[in-house]
């Protein structure tokens, strides 16, 4: 694990869920649209639950809204630096005792003693006796062939070599490699973990209250919105549970394909002068809003 890696696992949960209840709601209200809002576009956009008026639309963001609350008061910072401070100890702990685990099992690992051993071993291998009584074996066989196989097999045994091969094999243990892994083991920075859980608390902080900030603004056009479509539907122009085409372009109003006289769009010229081009839908796909 890197130094950093604690914090940010912390951290990173709280973060994304923020951000996530801000775009899920913020999204929410939208179903199918592909609206291209510009940098300042609170408008809802999509999600996979299908929204299909203006009311579930506000409805999914005041969800989202309490979502963002609860999380809010989840965290607890305090918490958070007490159980970091806890796992400090526990991993330094942790630390001596493998540091002295491992100190001992170097010291019992004595590779002068095993080369002495083997090469102790491999002098007590005979292999001239041991050539003898096959030999002699072979002869009680009388079996010419087997005599002659076993001969050249014979030959073929280099105690030299096997000793060689052994001592290659003991050589390559590398014990200044191993210590070096242990000390390593010992540098993780616990002070600088705490050190960083401080500093990226204003980021996270920021990042819920911006969600926060989000969720408002978005509700408060969805609010807009509905108001513009309950007066329509009362002027008589729509009915909303046959669902409808509003689009706003270029300073005209158009109602299902139909432009709206000079008088219906001063009524409503407050909201439009704040939302200058949008298209808003209401029908069997659901709740559809695409604004620029």
């Amino acid at each position: 694990m890197t130094k950093g890696m604690m914090v940010k696992r912390m951290a990173l949960g709280t973060l994304v869920l923020a951000m996530g209840l801000g775009l899920t709601a913020w999204k929410g209200a939208q179903a199918g649209g592909s609206g291209n809002g510009g940098p300042t576009d609170t408008a809802p956009k999509k999600t996979e639950r299908k929204i299909r008026t203006v009311e579930e639309a506000i409805e999914e963001v005041e969800r989202g809204q309490q979502e963002l609350a609860r999380e809010l008061k989840t965290i607890d910072w305090s918490r958070m630096e007490k159980e970091l401070q806890e796992s400090m100890k526990q991993l330094k702990i942790d630390q001596e005792q493998m540091k002295a685990d491992l100190a001992k099992a170097l010291k019992e690992i004595d590779v002068s003693r095993i080369q002495a051993d083997v090469q102790k071993s491999l002098k007590e291998i005979d292999t001239e006796k041991m050539k003898a009584d096959i030999q002699k074996a072979l002869k009680e066989i009388d079996s010419e062939k087997i005599r002659i196989d076993v001969t050249a097999a014979l030959k073929e045994v280099d105690a030299a070599k096997i000793q060689a091969d052994v001592e290659k094999s003991l050589a390559s243990v590398d014990m200044a490699q191993i210590r070096k892994d242990i000390e390593s083991v010992q540098k993780i920075d616990l002070t600088k973990i705490q050190e960083e859980l401080k500093a990226i608390r204003p980021e996270v902080e920021k990042s819920l209250a911006e969600a926060k900030i989000s969720l408002e603004k978005a509700k408060a056009q969805l609010q807009a919105y509905k108001t513009f479509i309950d007066g329509l539907e009362q002027d008589g122009l729509i009915r909303k549970s046959e669902g409808f085409t509003i689009e706003h372009r270029n300073g005209e109003l158009r109602i299902n394909g139909t432009l709206q006289p000079k008088a219906v769009y001063d009524k409503y010229r407050s909201f439009l002068e704040k939302e200058k081009e949008f298209t808003l839908k209401q029908n069997e796909n659901g709740f559809q809003l695409e604004n620029e």
